[in-house]
């Protein structure tokens, strides 16, 4: 026996191999494709992610196993490398799965897994060896072993010896190896014998060569004895003997053959062949010849036919013989051919008859002697389909668009030929249509004669064919058959010819003609223009033929190019014969002198009709010329810039002709131009090609003229180029003045001062800025002409000197030109001032009323004495001379007088400070020192002053309010406090502005809780502050602060009082309670809004009441329930005012519950209340809300949730059928609501079957009465072609108040019967069985048979002693009547045994019997 163990590392290799699987099986089960793991038993076959995965996972996984054959799944793909501890409870959850159970326990006993599993594979094992008859030997071998290691396999897994022999018997594929197989599970250790003398070891089946093997046998004798002989042969009953014996040590397998002979089986068939030409006698066909192929031998095509193409036939005749033909009396006979499957066809047929089809010989016995039973066969007379093929003439091939139109005329009865179709309605045909394969085929047979094809109507895109073609029907006509019916179809090629396009391309432009100031042209055709045709889009053939890729076939794909075209001495270019289609027409080459034209015309040719076999299309282009553009620029010799105004003649070098005709002469002026900002001027005229010069008529001012002449040629420059650019250069010499500025004293030349040139007319030449020791040049100047030097800006610290003129002179050298500038002073102006009370005036206030506004004058201080000081260095203006006053040096003391003013004159320019020494009596000193800038203003101020008036602040006060809730830090908002004087307050001349206890001023504290009054309070006053209206939900105190504003010293800008306040707020108490109990009600959703709306609070309701602080005193405010609570209904809303009080003040709601009756009735009476109806109600997330029993009365439910709902019937009482589910809203009020359900009754229906009591045969036509109890005909019930009937619907029982009282009886009796058969006066009494509530309609079945009356004795007549009988084979059916045709009496004997043969083929009779729904 063969060592079954496996070298390490091929041990190792599928080790890996079913690791991996194992992995891939982990991570499918636990959706956790990220874990990375060892295959180890105890950490993962124990873990979370395999035992305690998610009942959706399980699921998942499960849907791709059968329950059946999870569990050997699993052991065929994990069970190599893996001991039971760790197979096993994978199996056990997958099989849980595959039934749809759920795990509810954390671990799964290793014993408990074991047992499951076995019951699971034992139980599929036993199904497939039932299904397989117990010849799986294979199946029951794996089973076997698998259950013996399971047995007997420790937690530390098999052997290695074991895992090879498991995987070998998973390899296995048949039972070659069966025998090693056994011997490796249960080997015989007790007696030694391998195999018992006469016990068959094994079984060989030959091949496709006929060969058979076995191998791994012991030494010793052995036979082989045919068992089961091949297909087609006998069995070979002799017995082969064997001898394995010891060969040598150099043997190491002894190998032995033989060989067994086989016998075929063999039977010969005939055939009779006669005529089916609508005659009423047949007649027998002489000359019909048949050959056989074998059908294993035949190749299939891709269509499902045989390819006889190259097929061989069998010898089926004498001496070789591969056809045999009919004799006169059209008899034919095969000899013996071996046993197989024969495909027999008709090879040679008479003149003007179709062949039959191809019949299948099938040799199964060994009657060598003794032919198959005579196969009759009928031949039709020719007829053909005629098959039209629309083909376009150019292609030849079909035109595959529908719809051309044919009609046939019939040339020998000189009428158009009329077919008839009867699907989907009847229609008579005079005219026929190709379809969308391009061709027809006329829905019936032409008999044989002479007919013409007409076309009546072409397919779009071509023109009609005239030219009508003639056939012949007749088997001496080309014809093909008809693959699928038999029939032969002559084909017709009808040609038309598809419209073409012709195009025409037309070519102009502009020729010079005259001149007359300018240059004239006219537009003329032009010849040598080529131009490209394309395709502007995919153009196909006409015919609509398509590729192998089944795209139409292209004529020109888009932007293909179809033609090159070049315009004659007209201008034309044509191109005919161009598929229909858009092209586009782009130019190549333009005519000499002329610019291409890139523009693309599209055109397109459409399909006009049938009649019309060219379409003409044209497009015209007309091209620019090559223009000519002369240019000049005069530019300046020395910077290469542009210069304007120079004036420019251009000139004919030589005569300018049209034609012959001279137009312009040489060295006549043309035009004239003058440069422009640029230095450039472009001649303005539409020039010709040809020699031009140019001469300088005029130069720019400030430059020499130049007397240059500058010739130029104008030539065709190719097509791409829209204008010849022509330009020349001319160059002059500018002229130089030169400009200095200095001091009017000191003569020091001086930086920045703005200086500008004029000319004459008051235009600015050249504007800049001086710069110390360089002098400024201006170049350009006009020679002759006089200029005026203007300072715009002067020095800083100068003022602006006068203007200078000068004339430029005519010369090259430099000329120069100065000027000069004086200095201006400084003075200091101060007016002292100060506020003196005066008035008060009244303004509204917040919470009406008046606010006080004091009023203050201002007037002079005198005796306010000023130090003035050098806040810079101040130097001289020309920056070279000393300084006069160094930083902080004092420069001045003033006073001011009795108007309040203060002053210093003849100041140096500069930056100065003042201080305020000493103030006036009973003002702020002011401490701010003053910077003073009397810096150079401009040109234009000979003297910079500074005059200000300086003012004393007056000393003030700050009154502020702090608003805080009591016992709190928190400040509150809204609190509204007055100040008012306690005394008179007397202005500045002693009256009276404002009585004592005048309220000045009213104000609300802001959100910080505080207010800072804004009222200006006079000094050395008496003053109070009270609250006037507290905060919103606050009690307002009487509490009022005083205070005295008196002088504090004039250091002290602002003397600050501060005073605080405390309130109280509001306190509201809000229960939401039943209404029945009076307890707080929990879970309803209620907000509190004020007058105009606005919500100010929201909350949920809880096992206590609801407190809100804070409400305004005297208002109104609303308690609504926006959600209640679940099961109740939404209560009114109340109407609450706020008194002003600091106790708590309470507000109640109440709320009732929901309620609902629901009714269960009966759906025939509609107010019956059914009873015993178990039904629940659901709410929108499908849970159950309330589950009952129906009684007499309606069911009363009680807080639902405001909502939808499903009512469901779960059992119906007896006689009633569950009912639809009904939906019903619960609304939101606390009135009694209702629902009802409505249960049908369960209805009864009777179906009966009848035949004939002798032959089972249905019967047609019987009539059957049903009746109620009473006898009252009901309905009348008559059985169709299947002896079936059935009834109406009718209720099986009574019902009272609901409820199943009495079955109803029906009885059936049969009223008419069929001729010749024996009426049935049974009454069948039926009562209808209530099933369950799931069945509406209840069938009661009756299978109910008729005798035949008794037959009467009728003496023979002339006409009863024939019998007509007709029999079939194939598809060819053959009719014979009992008469024979005179002539052969052979013949009559024939068709008897004929009629006889095919008898008996028509004695089986189908009975189908209908079973209960």
């Amino acid at each position: 026996m063969e060592d079954v163990r496996w070298p390490a590392e091929q041990l190792e290799e599928h080790r890996l191999e079913i690791s991996n699987r194992i992995r891939n099986l982990f991570w499918t089960v636990s959706g956790d494709y990220d874990m990375e793991f060892e295959p180890d038993t105890e950490k993962y076959v124990y873990s979370k992610q395999t035992v305690l995965y998610e009942a959706v996972k399980q699921g998942a996984f499960a849907r791709y196993f059968d329950q059946k054959k999870l569990g050997m799944y699993l052991m065929k793909k994990l069970h190599f490398s893996a001991g039971e501890d760790m197979l096993l409870p994978l199996a056990g959850l997958c099989m849980d799965a595959a039934v749809n159970r759920f795990i509810i326990r954390e671990r799964l006993g290793t014993k408990e897994i074991r047992e499951q599993a076995f019951r699971e594979l034992e139980k599929a094992e036993e199904e497939q060896v039932s299904d397989k008859a117990g010849t799986d030997l294979i199946h029951r071998i794996r089973l076997l072993y698998i259950r013996h290691v399971l047995e007997n396999t420790n937690d530390e897994g098999m052997d290695p010896q074991e895992e090879i022999a498991l995987y070998k018997i998973h390899s296995l594929k048949d039972a070659e190896n069966t025998e090693e197989v056994i011997n490796v599970i249960d080997p015989d250790g007790k007696t030694g014998v391998i195999y018992k003398a006469g016990s068959q070891i094994g079984t060989l089946t030959t091949d496709k060569e006929g060969k058979a093997r076995i191998e791994n046998l012991y030494l010793g004798e052995y036979y082989i004895k045919e068992i089961t002989p091949s297909v087609g042969y006998l069995a070979d009953e002799h017995e082969y003997d064997l001898v394995c014996s010891d060969e040598g040590d150099l043997t190491a397998v002894v190998e032995k053959e033989c060989t067994s002979l086989e016998t075929v089986k063999k039977q010969p068939f005939e055939l009779i062949k006669a005529a089916n030409n609508g005659d009423t006698d047949a007649a027998l066909l002489s000359g019909a010849g048949f050959s056989a192929y074998l059908v294993s031998s035949l190749v299939v095509k891709e269509d499902g036919n045989y390819d006889f193409s190259s097929a061989e036939p069998v010898v089926i005749g004498e001496n070789g013989a591969t056809e045999i033909f009919t004799n006169e009396k059209g008899y034919v006979k095969s000899i013996a051919i071996p046993y197989g499957t024969y495909l027999v066809r008709e090879t040679t047929t008479p003149h003007n008859y179709k062949p039959v089809d191809d019949f299948i010989v099938r040799i199964t016995e060994n009657k060598p002697t003794e032919p198959q039973t005579w196969r009759v066969l009928l031949d039709k007379e020719f007829s053909a389909k005629l098959k039209i093929i629309k083909q376009d003439d150019e292609t030849k091939k079909s035109v595959l668009i529908p719809g051309t139109e044919f009609k046939i005329y019939d040339m020998d009865h000189e009428k158009y030929v009329e077919q008839v179709t009867t699907y989907p309605t009847t229609v008579t045909h005079t005219s026929y249509f190709t379809d969308i394969d391009g061709y027809l085929i006329l829905p019936q047979n032409l008999k044989i004669g002479h007919y013409r094809i007409e076309e009546v109507t072409a397919p779009d895109g071509y023109t009609i064919n005239k030219n009508y073609v003639e056939i012949q029907v007749d088997t001496n006509t080309l014809y093909k058959t008809d693959p699928v019916s038999g029939d032969a179809v002559i084909e017709v090629v009808y040609e038309d010819h598809s419209v073409k396009g012709k195009l025409t391309v037309q070519k102009k432009g502009e020729v010079l003609s005259t001149y007359k100031n300018d240059f004239r042209y006219e537009v003329q055709n032009l010849s040598g223009a080529v131009y490209e045709v394309y395709a502007a889009e995919d153009i196909y053939t006409a015919d609509f033929q398509k590729d192998d890729t089944g795209k139409r076939i292209l004529k020109y794909a888009k932007g293909e190019k179809v033609a090159e075209l070049t315009t004659d001495e007209s201008g034309k270019a044509e191109l005919d014969n161009l598929p229909l289609g858009e092209y586009k027409v782009v130019e190549k080459t333009a005519p000499e002198g002329f610019v291409l034209n890139e523009e693309e015309q599209k055109i397109s040719f459409v399909y006009a009709d049938q009649n019309t076999p060219v379409i003409s299309q044209s497009a015209e282009f007309i091209n620019d010329r090559q223009k000519v553009e002369v240019s000049v620029v005069k530019k300046d010799a020395e910077n290469e810039k542009g210069l304007s105004g120079a004036e420019f003649g251009l000139y004919a070098k030589e005569d300018i002709k049209a034609g012959d005709k001279v137009l312009v002469k040489a060295d006549e002026l043309l035009t004239k131009a003058v440069t422009g900002e640029d230095g450039k001027t472009v001649f303005e005229q539409d020039l010709p090609f040809g020699t031009y010069y140019i001469k300088e008529l005029a130069a720019p001012d400030g430059f020499v003229s130049s007397d240059e002449q500058i010739e130029v040629t104008a030539k065709y420059q190719g097509q791409e180029v829209k204008t010849v650019k022509l330009e020349t250069v001319f160059k002059n010499e500018p002229t130089t003045t030169e400009f200095t500025k200095s001091d009017i004293t000191t003569g020091v030349e001086l930086d920045g001062a703005t200086l500008t040139v004029l000319d004459s007319d008051g235009k600015e030449v050249e504007k800049w800025t001086s710069v110390k020791g360089k002098a400024h040049v201006i170049k350009r100047l006009h020679v002759g002409k006089t200029y005026t030097l203007r300072e715009e800006f002067a020095p800083y610290g100068y003022l602006q000197a006068e203007e200078v003129k000068f004339t430029v002179s005519d010369t090259a050298d430099v000329q120069k030109v100065e000027m000069k500038d004086a200095v201006p002073v400084g003075r200091i102006i101060i007016n002292k001032k100060g506020e003196f009370v005066k008035e008060v005036t009244w303004k509204d206030m917040l919470a009406g009323g008046m606010d006080a506004a004091f009023g203050y004058v201002t007037g002079s201080l005198k005796d306010v004495t000023f130090e003035i000081y050098a806040a810079e260095d101040i130097k001289a203006a020309d920056g070279e001379s000393s300084d006069y006053y160094k930083k902080d040096e004092l420069v001045a003391t003033i006073t001011t007088d009795a108007l309040g003013y203060a002053r210093s004159e003849d100041l140096p320019l500069g930056k100065y400070y003042v201080k305020e020494k000493e103030t006036a009596d009973g003002y702020v000193l002011d401490g701010e020192i003053r910077e003073v800038d009397l810096t150079y203003r401009d040109q234009n101020t000979p003297v910079v002053t500074y005059d200000e008036d300086w003012q004393n602040n007056r000393q003030k006060a700050k009154v502020t309010v702090v608003k805080k809730e009591k016992n709190t830090d928190r400040v509150l908002e809204g609190g509204v406090f007055a100040l008012y004087t306690k005394n008179d307050i007397l202005n500045a001349e002693g009256e009276v502005i404002l009585k004592a206890d005048t309220m000045i001023e009213q104000k609300a504290t802001d959100q910080d809780g505080r207010i800072v009054f804004t009222a200006d309070l006079p000094i050395n006053g008496n003053y109070y502050v009270k609250e006037v209206q507290a905060p919103a939900g606050f009690v307002t105190t009487e509490e009022i602060k005083e205070f005295d504003f008196a002088y504090a010293g004039e250091e002290v800008a602002e003397v600050s009082f501060e005073f605080t306040y405390e309130d109280e707020p509001t306190t509201f108490e809000i229960t939401k309670s039943d209404i029945t109990t009076g307890e707080e009600l929990p879970g309803a959703k209620l907000k509190v809004s004020d007058s105009e709306g606005n919500v100010v609070d929201e909350w949920t309701s809880g096992s206590t009441p609801h407190i809100i602080k804070e409400l305004e005193v005297g208002k109104k405010y609303t308690l609504t329930e926006t959600i209640p609570a679940d099961g109740y209904a939404t209560a009114e809303s109340i109407t609450f005012v706020v008194e002003n009080t600091a106790d708590i003040q309470k507000v109640e709601m109440q709320d009732d519950t929901t309620k609902i009756l629901i009714s269960k009735v009966d759906m025939t009476d509609g107010s019956s209340e059914v009873k015993g109806a178990k039904l629940y109600i659901l709410n929108e997330n499908q849970e159950v809300m309330e589950s009952w029993t129906s009684g007499d009365q309606p069911h009363y439910v009680e807080k639902l949730s405001v909502g939808t709902y499903t009512l469901l019937e779960e059992t119906a009482p007896k006689g009633y059928i569950v009912a639809n589910k009904v939906t019903f809203e619960v609304k939101d009020t606390g009135d009694v609501q209702g629902a009802k359900m409505e249960d049908e009754q369960a209805m009864g229906k009777v179906i009966l079957n009848k035949t004939d009591k002798d032959t089972k045969k249905p019967m047609k036509g019987v009539e059957f009465a049903l009746c109620d109890s009473k006898g009252k005909v009901l309905e009348t019930l008559v059985t169709d072609s299947a002896g079936h009937a059935e009834s109406k619907n009718y209720p099986i029982a009574t019902f009272k108040n609901g409820q199943y009282k009495k079955a109803i009886t029906y009885i059936l009796k049969e009223t008419k019967t069929l001729d010749g058969y024996q009426l049935d006066e049974t009454e069948h009494k039926i009562q209808f069985e209530y099933v369950n509530d799931r069945t509406p309609v209840i069938e009661y079945t009756l299978d109910l048979t008729n005798k035949k009356a008794p037959e009467k004795d009728t003496p023979e007549t002339s006409e009863n002693q024939g019998v007509s009988t007709s029999g079939s084979h194939g598809s060819d059916a053959t009719s014979v009547s009992n008469s024979p045709k005179t002539g052969d009496n052979t013949n009559i004997a024939i068709f008897v045994l004929v009629l006889a043969v095919s008898a008996g083929c028509l004695g089986t009779v189908v009975t189908v019997k209908r079973k209960r729904k």
